[in-house]
């Protein structure tokens, strides 16, 4: 007989005859019965590497089990000394050992609820999914900087391009310690889903490429903070490009100098950058954030028959929109007045 085979039958019967030892019944009784009394669940965690007698200490510290014994003796009745997972658990309060087993083996791990919105970096969302999802952030960045070549493939990205752009604005969830390539990858699949077949045939007919379209809509949305806008912003944009023009959107600059939501100086707007859209002419070499749904649709589908030109803040959130140099000079003039009264009552 296999060696191994024999000494797992031995230690099965060296627990049994611990069982008759003490009394057959009880015995099974304490390990296959739920215990009575305690209600709700109770979180835990398993760390990577730990054993299984290691688990089984820590359960009974917690109050889960009656002793460390229990939870080794059903390992070994049921095929030897089985590994659990690591990870996080709602685990019952009430659960007898062979239960617990079960659950730490082959039940569902506790997930993390990661909102992730729009408009977000790259660097953003890699530090936030490795604060909340406890996994080391150079991992993850690794990924993002040099994704998979599955990845390259399914989006047609060149060699040396990231994932920025791609890290789809969701709410996810994720257990904890899940593995880095895992939540890229589901990043990466939720852009994808977007690219549906009319998303697809009115993107061909656009005459961008996916990378460029992706592009231009991380750059409307750094610009637009109301819903209603995303479509008239883009087609500013969309205006400016068929007629040659620079884009001069601010966002791009603040990409370009590492000024992500701060406001920009004068000498900022001069930064030699390929992403500085003041600067040089047509779109930036690659997205600037993660743009969402709307900013993506709103590229192909702009505000039809919208001729302007220029927008400016308006100061209740908004935009106001301008066809010529003088409408919006005036618009201009009319936020700057509004910001110094601002500036005066003190409550800007």
């Amino acid at each position: 007989m296999n060696g191994t085979w024999i000494r797992a039958v031995g230690g099965a019967l060296a627990v049994l005859l611990v069982f008759l030892a003490v009394g057959g019944v009880w015995g099974w009784k304490a390990l296959y019965d739920d215990r009575e009394g305690a209600v709700g669940t109770v979180p835990f965690v398993v760390h990577e590497g730990e054993t299984l007698r290691e688990t089984a200490e820590r359960l009974t510290a917690a109050g889960l089990l009656d002793a460390p014994w229990t939870l080794r003796a059903v390992a070994r009745i049921e095929g030897g000394a089985r590994g659990v997972r690591s990870g996080e658990y709602d685990l019952p309060r009430n659960a007898s050992p062979a239960r617990l087993l079960h659950l730490l083996v082959e039940g569902p791990l506790r997930t993390r609820a990661v909102t992730l919105p729009e408009g977000w970096t790259a660097s953003q969302v890699v530090a936030t999914l490795a604060d909340s999802l406890d996994i080391e952030r150079a991992a993850l960045d690794s990924l993002v900087r040099d994704p998979l070549p599955r990845w390259r493939q399914g989006l047609d990205l060149a060699e040396g391009v990231s994932l920025e752009g791609y890290l789809f604005p969701e709410t996810y969830r994720f257990a904890r310690g899940v593995d880095p390539t895992t939540v890229v990858g589901t990043l990466v699949e939720a852009f994808r889903a977007v690219v549906v077949d009319s998303v697809e045939a009115r993107l061909e007919s656009s005459g961008f490429a996916l990378h460029e379209w992706v592009t231009l809509a991380s750059i409307v949305e750094a610009e637009v903070t109301v819903d209603d806008e995303f479509r008239r912003v883009a087609a500013v944009f969309l205006n400016r490009l068929e007629q040659g023009w620079r884009l001069e959107a601010d966002p791009t600059v603040a990409y370009a100098v590492g000024k992500i939501g701060d406001r920009l100086t004068y000498g900022d707007l001069e930064t030699e950058s390929p992403y500085n859209t003041y600067r040089v002419h047509g779109l930036p070499p690659g997205p600037i954030n993660s743009p969402g749904r709307q900013a993506l649709l709103a590229v192909l589908w702009p505000e039809p028959d919208f001729d302007a030109m220029y927008f400016v803040a308006d100061g209740a959130g908004g935009h106001r929109f301008s066809r010529t140099w003088e409408e919006h000079r005036r618009a201009v003039r009319q936020y700057r007045a509004w910001q110094r009264a601002q500036r005066d009552d003190g409550s800007g």
